[in-house]
């Protein structure tokens, strides 16, 4: 409100250089309490979902192992998820999804070295895609 009363009837060009430093380092200290404001908002969602986690799972990280048909032939891998520490959200979504059966007949495509891409659709889904 200050800023807008010492602005009043002013123009671009009729401002001198102190009223523009007062309206720039006005605009600053409320985008840093915003950007403040923003970052305790994240945290506490951060802790929510973290204690959610370990409420339901328990400690992390979680290591999930999948089994995979390929031509018939069961396989196996694991996944390992990151500490609950460094993203819970993710982690607590991925957990859900493994224990709605979210990835039971889905599609899994191998790619180069270590990397797969799933896709939460089953084959028969996939082929009719096709």
């Amino acid at each position: 409100q200050l800023v807008n009363k010492k602005l009043n009837g002013l123009t671009p060009d009729t401002i001198g250089s102190k009223e523009r430093q007062e309206v720039s380092d006005h605009i600053v200290k409320r985008q840093d309490a915003q950007s403040e404001r923003i970052l305790k908002l994240q945290t506490y969602i951060q802790d929510i979902q973290r204690f959610e986690l370990e409420q339901r799972y328990g400690p992390g990280p979680y290591t999930v192992e999948f089994t995979v048909s390929i031509e018939g032939k069961k396989h196996f891998f694991s996944v390992q998820t990151a500490p609950n520490e460094l993203m819970p959200h993710a982690v607590k979504t991925f957990m859900q999804m493994v224990e709605n059966g979210g990835w039971n007949d889905s599609v899994m495509v191998h790619k180069v070295g270590h990397i797969a891409l799933a896709s939460p659709v089953s084959a028969s889904s996939a082929e009719k895609k096709r």
